[in-house]
C-alpha cells in the first residue's frame, strides 16, 4: 500500500499502478449501460473470489484468462450453462462467452484492444431453450487487471493505469464500489512510474486529485450505504491527519470545506511537499534545465 516519492519514505496507502479489483462505474462513467434488461428471476450470488480473470497482450492480439478458484461455488448450475464475462469502459462494453460450465475455454480472444482497466462481471446464462439468456447467476463487479510488467504493488486506496487519454495527460474516474483510478496517458515514457516519481507531478498534483476524492466522498458518502473505498480513504485520512472520520452534513458546506482542506494540508504537511518541490526547483535551476 505504497506510492513512491523520490528519495522519500513511500506514502502509505496509494497505489501505484495497474488495475484493481473493482465495482460498478458510475452512471456519469457509463455503468448504466451495463444494467441492460435481463430477468434475474432466481438469480444466485457468486463471491467475487471463486474467479481471476487477467488481459494480456500477446503479439497483435489482446487475450482474455479465467481461472476457476472456487469449482463448487459452480456445480449448482446445469453443465450446459454459459460462463460469460462482460467488461465496460469509458462506455465501451464487450461480452466474452467461455462457453458450457460443464466445460469452458480458459483463453479468449477479445475483439477490443480499447480496455486499460475494465469493470468486469462474470455472469451464468441459461441455454436451454425455453430458458435461453436467463441470468442464473452472477458475481458483484470489479476492475480487471491488465499484465503489467512493472506491476509490483497492487495494494492500496489510489490506482494509476496508462491509458491513451490525449490531449488530456491525466484523469480521475470515480467508480461506485472501488478505489478510484487515475488514467495518465501512455504516450508519456514510463507513465506509471513517472507519476510515483516526478517531484512536479507529486507535489503539484497529487495533493488536487486527493481534494478531488474527499470532494467526491463529502457529496456521495452516506454512513448506511458507505462503500468500502470511502470507509478505506477516511480511514487513511484519519490515521495520517487525526481528522474525524465523519463527514460533516450536507448543511454545514462551510464545515465540509474546512475538513477537506485540513486532509489536504495534513497530507503535504506530512510528504513535505513544499520543501521537495522547492529543491526540486532549485537543482533543475542550478543544472541549467
Amino acid at each position: 500500500m505504497w506510492f513512491e516519492l523520490p528519495n522519500v519514505p513511500p506514502i502509505a496507502g496509494l497505489k501505484s499502478l495497474g488495475s484493481i479489483p473493482s465495482g460498478k462505474l458510475t452512471q456519469r462513467y457509463g455503468y448504466g449501460d451495463m444494467r441492460r434488461r435481463i430477468r434475474l428471476t432466481g438469480r444466485k450470488q457468486i463471491r467475487k473470489s471463486s474467479v481471476g480473470a487477467r488481459i494480456v497482450d500477446r503479439g497483435p492480439d489482446r487475450w482474455i484468462e479465467l481461472t476457476i478458484k472456487d469449482p463448487g461455488a459452480f456445480r449448482s448450475y446445469p453443465p450446459d450453462a454459459q460462463l460469460k464475462l462482460r467488461l465496460i469502459e469509458n462506455k465501451c462494453s464487450e461480452t466474452i462467452n467461455f462457453g458450457p460450465i460443464g466445460n469452458p475455454k480458459m483463453v479468449e480472444k477479445l475483439k477490443s484492444r480499447i480496455f486499460a482497466a475494465p469493470s468486469c462481471q462474470l455472469r451464468i446464462v441459461a441455454a436451454e431453450a425455453m430458458e435461453r439468456g436467463r441470468l442464473l447467476g452472477s458475481t458483484d463487479t470489479w476492475t480487471l487487471r491488465t499484465e503489467n510488467p512493472d506491476d509490483t504493488d497492487r495494494d492500496g486506496i489510489l490506482v494509476f493505469q496508462a491509458k491513451e487519454i490525449r490531449p488530456e495527460t491525466w484523469k480521475l474516474e470515480f467508480r461506485d464500489d472501488d478505489y478510484p483510478i487515475v488514467y495518465v496517458d501512455s504516450s508519456i515514457p514510463n507513465s506509471t512510474s513517472w507519476v510515483r516519481t516526478d517531484p512536479v507531478f507529486v507535489g503539484c498534483v497529487l495533493p488536487f486529485i486527493v481534494r478531488q476524492v474527499f470532494e467526491e466522498i463529502a457529496r456521495s458518502y452516506s454512513r448506511s450505504e458507505g462503500t468500502e473505498w470511502m470507509e478505506k480513504w477516511l480511514e487513511w485520512a484519519t490515521d495520517l491527519t487525526g481528522v474525524d472520520d465523519r463527514v460533516p452534513p450536507a448543511a454545514e458546506q462551510d464545515q465540509r470545506q474546512r475538513w477537506i482542506t485540513e486532509i489536504v494540508e495534513g497530507f503535504c504537511r506530512k510528504h513535505k511537499m513544499i520543501e521537495r518541490l522547492d529543491r526540486h526547483v532549485g537543482e533543475t535551476q542550478n543544472a541549467g534545465v
